[in-house]
C-alpha cells in the first residue's frame, strides 16, 4: 500500500544519505512507524530527528505523545516543554502537557497549563474539562462547577463533563445535584461502571 511505498523510500533516501540533514526523512520514517504502532522504531527516529536537529519542533511534539501514550509521562513532560519553548502559542501543547502534569499528579502545574489553554483557545471544551477535573483534585469545588459547567455549555453530550461535575457536586456535599449529574452521564455514557458505583454509594 501508499504506506509501505512511503516507508521503502524513506529507507532508500536514508542509505543514500543517512546523515539527513535537518532530520526530515527520520522525522517522516517515525511518524509512519508511529502510524503502523511500531512504537520503538518510531521513538528511536523521532529521537534521531532531534539529536541532527535539536530544534525540530515536531519530532520533539511527537516524541512526546508517543511517550504519554505510554504513560511515561515525565519523558513526554520533558519534550512538550522543548517543544512549547520554540512555539509557545500552541493550545494542543499546554492540553498534553497539563494532562500529563495531572497524571504525576502535579496539579499546580496542570492548573497552569489549562489555564494558558483556555486563554488561547477559550471555547476549548477540552480545556475547561481538564480544568475543572484539577480544580476538583485542589479541592477548589466551585470554580471546579463553573469550569465543567463551562464545558456542558461547550460539549451538552459529555457524559465526562457531567460525571465529574456529579463528583464535585458530590465532594461539595450537594447529593441532588450529584444524582442529577450521574444520570444525565448514564444518559451518554449507558454502560459507566464507574457512574453506576458513583450512584450505589
Amino acid at each position: 500500500g501508499e504506506t509501505e511505498a512511503g516507508l521503502e523510500a524513506l529507507d532508500r533516501a536514508l542509505e543514500l544519505d543517512p546523515k539527513d540533514p535537518g532530520g526530515l526523512a527520520y522525522y517522516y520514517r517515525g511518524l509512519t512507524y508511529d502510524d503502523l504502532k511500531q512504537f520503538p522504531r518510531a521513538l528511536a527516529d523521532y529521537s534521531m530527528a532531534l539529536k541532527i536537529n535539536p530544534g525540530y519542533a515536531n519530532a520533539a511534539y511527537n516524541r512526546g505523545l508517543l511517550f504519554a501514550r505510554h504513560r511515561e509521562y515525565r519523558k513526554a513532560l520533558s519534550d512538550f516543554t522543548h517543544y512549547l519553548s520554540l512555539k509557545s502559542n500552541d493550545p494542543d501543547a499546554y492540553y498534553n502537557r497539563g494532562t500529563a502534569f495531572f497524571q504525576l499528579g502535579e496539579y499546580q502545574a496542570a492548573l497552569k497549563d489549562f489555564n494558558a489553554l483556555i486563554k488561547l483557545a477559550p471555547r476549548d471544551k477540552n480545556g475547561y474539562l481538564q480544568r475543572g477535573m484539577v480544580h476538583r483534585k485542589l479541592k477548589h469545588f466551585e470554580q471546579a462547577i463553573d469550569d465543567l459547567t463551562d464545558a456542558i455549555q461547550l460539549n451538552p453530550k459529555s457524559a465526562d463533563a457531567y460525571f465529574q461535575r456529579g463528583e464535585s457536586y458530590f465532594d461539595h456535599g450537594e447529593f441532588d445535584r450529584a444524582y442529577s449529574d450521574y444520570l444525565f452521564a448514564l444518559r451518554f455514557k449507558p454502560n459507566s461502571g464507574q457512574v453506576y458505583y458513583a450512584l450505589a454509594r
